[in-house]
């Protein structure tokens, strides 16, 4: 399996078998332009990874940053009949603007989804958006867990518990996100192989260290990494676990 963070809380998955798994995507100055001049995104787009054929799209919540209307736009251009699991809210505002082939399912908490020989699950989550959910797949051997926006909560530990080899966590600590702290112990509860942090990056005013968590993490004896935007990863079997390294 690769892996690709595309900045903020999206990001590429690539299985052996070609499936290609998109999740919130956010690849516009959509908010900037529409909603707050001041936040101009900190990392540029790189829209290469606007016309790539994506077979399952996972869609965390209605937020602009995770489901934004100029990424999607382009998106629902491709020709290649496309999976798309999300939240209810996202799946309620996009009603008519997807693709009429797309298989648009609204994954609520809790429930799963087969797609090939990859299996689905959406996680609890505690956001603003209240329909709002986190995403775990299991696929090439790999368990993946991707937080989405949330804030601590002990169902989020409790449903995933000894079931995650690479795990992908919101830090930035606003709008109504955990912080480095939080995020670390939603981690030790967890205890995954390799913990990511993510959605740090972008915007300013909710930006974070990404070092902070990782510390935390690593004096718990958890392995985490530190990804750079836009550069292509192997999750690799070792001896023992698990290894995250550039293979670009």
């Amino acid at each position: 399996m690769h892996v690709t963070w595309l900045a903020q809380g999206g990001l590429l998955f690539e299985l052996q078998n070609g499936m290609r798994i998109m999740v919130d995507p956010y690849l516009s100055d959509y908010v900037e332009k529409n909603e707050n001049p001041k936040l101009k995104r900190q990392v540029p787009v790189d829209e290469r990874f606007l016309h790539q054929d994506i077979d399952v799209l996972v869609l965390t919540h209605i937020h602009t940053d995770h489901a934004d209307p100029d990424t999607l736009r382009v998106l629902f251009q491709q020709k290649k009949r496309m999976h798309i699991l999300s939240s209810r809210s996202v799946w309620e505002a996009y009603r008519g603007k997807r693709p009429e082939d797309s298989n648009a399912v609204a994954f609520d908490p809790e429930c799963e989804f087969t797609i090939g020989k990859a299996v689905f699950c959406s996680v609890y989550a505690v956001h603003s958006d209240p329909s709002a959910i986190g995403i775990w797949f299991e696929a090439d051997g790999v368990r993946v867990y991707v937080s989405g926006d949330t804030i601590y909560h002990p169902r989020i530990g409790r449903q995933m518990s000894g079931k995650v080899d690479l795990m992908f966590v919101c830090i930035n600590g606003m709008g109504n996100n955990v912080n480095a702290v939080d995020a670390a112990r939603i981690t030790e509860e967890i205890r995954p192989a390799i913990a990511v942090p993510i959605h740090w990056d972008l915007l300013p005013g909710y930006m974070a260290d990404p070092k902070e968590y990782t510390s935390l993490v690593q004096n718990k004896g958890i392995s985490a990494v530190i990804m750079q935007e836009y550069s292509r990863y192997a999750i690799s079997a070792v001896k023992g676990g698990w290894v995250l390294h550039e293979d670009n």
